[in-house]
């Protein structure tokens, strides 16, 4: 189950509301909404009087409160065990599932296209990525662990991946994929494409997306709390509910945090690099 906090103020901070507060009390209201595999309990506290009762909402809370979903906005006591639910997961798969369209749509396997991915956590990935480009670098520090699936690759489909732990090797490469957070700049030029699920530590040369952004389903829309992100109550639902049905979803625009992107402004960027590329080719 899901459980959702809202803390309201439906009075101003007036003198003559502070004294009218002496005699109002909090109120609290309690939904349970259902879809699917998705069942919601709403929380929305009333704050009628100056200080929060936590002990009150604790006894609606109960055992989710390590994991509650609220705004960014709320202050959530840490010290009584209160927590924030937040989740990567979503965000990951809209990643991947980027570059398999973008890759799918530009259908041009000379494009150079590079996963970094130190931990092997997206092994699986690579099956799908062999089928758009004839040249694919894995930059991992665990190489042993993608060794019986580049072997399968080779039997399987006549693909060679290449696996490095040189970071030189996926220097100036069309498209890096990277889930995780980076931690250092890729070395690449301004005009290559990287997606990501986190927003990097450091700022990046090429142009960096690491927010994705979909339609949530009517059906879900129904049971959102209107105080909850989409992409954020989407994020929910796939983690937690087994919503997985999500994680096939091709992002409608993505974005960091300095500029927005369609699905054809991406693809456009790519198609400008490797027609510049093969002009270069053509000259020398």
């Amino acid at each position: 189950m899901l459980t959702a906090l809202n803390i309201t103020r439906p009075y101003s901070k007036s003198k003559f509301n502070k004294f009218l507060g002496i005699f109002r009390h909090n109120k609290i209201k309690v939904e349970h909404l259902y879809c699917d595999s998705a069942a919601l309990k709403n929380i929305t506290y009333i704050q009628n009087k100056r200080r929060i009762n936590w002990n009150t909402i604790d006894k609606f809370v109960k055992s989710q409160r390590n994991h509650l979903l609220c705004s960014e906005e709320l202050c959530l006591p840490k010290e009584l065990g209160y927590k924030r639910f937040v989740s990567n997961e979503l965000n990951e798969r809209m990643c991947t599932n980027a570059a398999i369209y973008l890759l799918e749509k530009l259908n041009n396997t000379n494009v150079k296209v590079a996963v970094i991915d130190k931990s092997s956590a997206y092994i699986e990935l690579v099956s799908f990525l062999v089928d758009f480009t004839d040249s694919l670098y894995i930059y991992t520090e665990s190489v042993e662990n993608y060794l019986a699936e580049a072997d399968r690759i080779l039997y399987e489909k006549g693909a060679a991946i290449h696996i490095t732990k040189d970071e030189k090797a996926i220097t100036d490469f069309d498209i890096y994929i990277a889930p995780n957070c980076l931690q250092k700049v890729i070395n690449c030029g301004e005009d290559a494409l990287i997606l990501s699920a986190q927003q990097p530590k450091v700022t990046q040369k090429a142009k960096t997306v690491y927010k994705y952004f979909f339609d949530l389903p009517p059906k879900y829309e129904s049971i959102k709390p209107k105080y909850l992100d989409d992409m954020y109550f989407a994020g929910a639902l796939y983690s937690m509910c087994r919503a997985y049905e999500l994680g096939s979803y091709t992002f409608k625009f993505c974005a960091s945090d300095e500029s927005v992107h369609t699905r054809a402004s991406l693809l456009n960027i790519l198609q400008e690099r490797l027609i510049q590329k093969d002009s270069i080719c053509e000259e020398n």
